[in-house]
């Protein structure tokens, strides 16, 4: 229960366009989930909550840049994250 109630505290967090070190009008978390811990052996996965948000553009007529990230309930803080030069795909 305690991770779900985690999770659902990252619903609507808002990031100020003066935290993110890059030109944007700031960002938003538009959606939690909390996935139960699922796999077994080298496939299994830990519980953890699904984050989608957007980050807004400078050009308020540009479409947002949406994301998704997955947080494991047992996180040490820390992310990689890895380019790929345009060629990451789309979040439907």
């Amino acid at each position: 229960a305690g991770h779900h109630a985690t999770c659902e505290r990252l619903q609507g967090f808002v990031v100020p366009a003066s935290e993110i070190g890059e030109p944007t009008s700031g960002a938003s978390v538009t959606a939690v989930k909390s996935v139960a811990a699922s796999g077994s052996g080298a496939g299994a996965l830990p519980d953890y909550c699904e984050v989608t948000g957007k980050i807004s553009p400078v050009d308020r007529a540009a479409p947002d840049i949406q994301f998704k990230v997955a947080l494991p309930e047992e996180w040490n803080g820390k992310v990689v994250m890895f380019g790929g030069g345009g060629f990451n795909g789309t979040i439907p």
